[in-house]
């Protein structure tokens, strides 16, 4: 086998230098294209969490007030009898 001269050495190693360069690059591209897209998802990720967090909150808030409101409008009669105030009037709660 004939030995390589300190030309053909450089050439080979200067087409190498272009291959390995060029694969980098596209590594490169393709990172920044990865992390765009990642930043993408996170942004349309976190519109969500507004719609998914807003009926729980709501729900307990609501549940609250509740029964806040209960508590303090139950009364209960001598007799035993418990009624509450409601909307529509007194109405007795069946115990």
């Amino acid at each position: 086998m004939a030995r390589m001269t300190d030309g053909e050495k450089v050439d080979h190693l200067m087409v190498l230098t272009a291959t390995h360069t060029e694969r980098l690059d596209n590594v490169r591209q393709e990172l920044k294209d990865l992390k765009k897209d990642l930043e993408t998802t996170r942004a349309r990720l976190w519109l969500l969490v507004p719609v998914h967090l807003h009926e729980p909150v709501r729900s307990l808030a609501v549940f609250h007030t509740q029964s806040l409101a209960t508590r303090d409008s139950v009364q209960e009669k001598p007799s035993g009898e418990i009624f509450a105030e409601c909307s529509g009037g007194r109405r007795r709660l069946n115990t």
